[in-house]
């Protein structure tokens, strides 16, 4: 029964091997890629071709491993960049010399051993693309631009459903313009061929979005509040005093807004503080006192009748019997 059970867990292994290489992933496009025995460590090296004076940046898993720069025909290469025993995939990240578009494609191989190097060649990095403006607004004209090998021809995917072919000129660069956008958003590929062989295949598109009026209307009040909210926080990081001013007059402001838009308030205000200075202090100290108590101290006291009505008057006589 052991036997048994032990065939069958060295046939559970080998077939999780088949399927781990069946599942490497090639992407479209051609190029040569050998496997080497080494002594030491275990390396990759690569060569290929992206868009004239292009900076190339090769990562794996978001660490970089290197970085060159493509000579004036395009031509680039990486030559044994150490790599650790299992590694499967990297991305190479293009910048054109003007810095007005990027690519970015991944690559995954078959996982590297001990001992054993991973080189790749004639690699066709596919077309820089970047674009005029990232946010328009319905009607708008948007350029869509970028560069590759010269000469090659590139096709320019719209979200997928939509695609334009135009031609690079000497220097690699080609451009083509979106007229009377509708509001929507929009991803956007470029793909190259170049004598017949096709770039590889993108990972980031560039983006855009197209504003409705309304959509408009709403953006810009969004942007007015992140200003207005930017500068309230300058104000109170900088400045506490002027920012107090500030909320004052802000205070000041909506109260005399409001009471133009509601002219009753004014009065029903003005005749609440007028009842309450009648008892100044009532109002102010919050102490309630006795009005029987206030309007004794307020009255004029009176001169009591006198005790002997025969005291005589001066200057007055009395007759003696």
């Amino acid at each position: 029964m052991r036997k048994i059970i032990l065939f069958f867990l060295f046939l559970v292994l080998i077939l999780q091997s088949l399927v781990s290489q069946a599942n490497a992933y090639t992407p479209k496009g051609k190029f040569e890629t050998s496997i080497t025995a080494t002594v030491g460590g275990v390396y990759l090296s690569l060569t290929g071709y992206a868009s004239p004076l292009s900076s190339v940046i090769l990562t794996s898993q978001g660490i970089l491993l290197d970085s060159t720069v493509a000579d004036d025909t395009g031509f680039f290469s990486f030559i044994q960049i150490p790599i650790k025993p299992g590694f499967s995939q990297f991305c190479l990240n293009a910048v054109d010399f003007k810095r007005i578009g990027e690519s970015e494609t991944c690559i995954n191989t078959v996982p590297a051993k001990e001992k054993e190097s991973i080189e790749l060649k004639d690699i066709f990095l596919p077309p820089t693309i970047g674009l005029s403006k990232k946010i328009a607004k319905a009607g708008e004209e948007v350029n869509i631009y970028g560069y590759t090998r010269p000469g090659a021809t590139v096709t320019i995917n719209i979200n997928s459903t939509q695609s334009v072919t135009v031609q690079a000129d000497e220097t690699g660069f080609y451009s083509y313009t979106l007229k009377n956008v509708k509001a929507g958003k929009y991803t956007l590929f470029a793909n190259a061929i170049y004598e017949k062989r096709p770039s590889l295949q993108p990972q980031k598109p560039a983006t855009l979005e197209v504003l409705s009026k309304i959509e408009e209307i709403k953006k810009g009040g969004e942007e007015i509040a992140k200003k207005f909210s930017d500068k309230l926080k300058d104000a109170f990081s900088n400045n506490l005093l002027w920012f107090g001013l500030f909320c004052l007059f802000l205070f000041l402001l909506i109260l005399f807004l409001l009471f133009k838009l509601k002219p009753e308030w004014k009065d029903k205000i003005a005749q609440k503080i007028k009842r309450k200075h009648k008892m100044h202090h009532d109002w102010f100290l919050e102490i309630p006192i006795d009005k029987s108590i206030t309007q004794h101290i307020q009255a004029k006291p009176t001169m009591p009748a006198p005790s002997n009505p025969a005291t005589p008057k001066p200057n007055q006589t009395i007759n003696k019997e």
